[in-house]
């Protein structure tokens, strides 16, 4: 789970991650989705993680030894037991791709690190960034109108209260 969430990977490219894809400080997706491959940097502190889960393992063999489907439903296990129903693996990437856009990574980059061929589809992130936005400004506004006593504004000279308009 930490690594579809630090690195973006898709369920089947943990499926079939072998040892010998993982490097000091990068990993090789070889036959990512449309039979792409690629090349994901990796954070010393996970690329160090790694390279002590494989130790012993063979170059060929299966890293995680499941199936895209068991990540899934290990994935959907742990969600539930977290309180979070509905969770799906492939959440983990849409959040890794989300945080990286809200810090101002540039959206090449990111196609570049989820495999998109179509900037069309990275581009669905942004309106998850940009509703953000507006959130952010509406939660600034509702900050304001209960300091100024709710979505009501008071006439000065009656001292009648009338719906604030903006």
């Amino acid at each position: 789970m930490e690594l579809a969430l630090k690195i973006g990977m898709r369920r089947s490219e943990l499926a079939n991650l072998e040892p010998k894809d993982i490097h000091a400080d990068f990993l090789v997706v070889i036959g990512g989705k449309g039979g792409k491959d690629r090349m994901i940097p990796l954070a010393p502190v996970i690329a160090q993680r790694l390279k002590n889960f494989i130790k012993d393992m063979e170059p060929d063999e299966k890293v995680f030894k499941l199936k895209a489907v068991s990540i899934s439903d290990k994935v959907r296990q742990f969600a539930k037991k977290a309180g979070l129903n509905g969770f799906h693996a492939h959440q983990l990437r849409h959040k890794f791709a989300t945080d990286l856009l809200e810090k101002g990574v540039n959206i090449k980059l990111v196609q570049a690190l989820l495999g998109h061929t179509d900037l069309g589809t990275t581009q669905v992130y942004l309106s998850i960034v940009d509703q953000g936005l507006h959130d952010a400004v509406a939660t600034l506004e509702k900050e304001k109108e209960e300091e100024d006593g709710g979505p009501w504004g008071v006439d000065p000279t009656t001292g009648l209260k009338w719906p604030r308009t903006y």
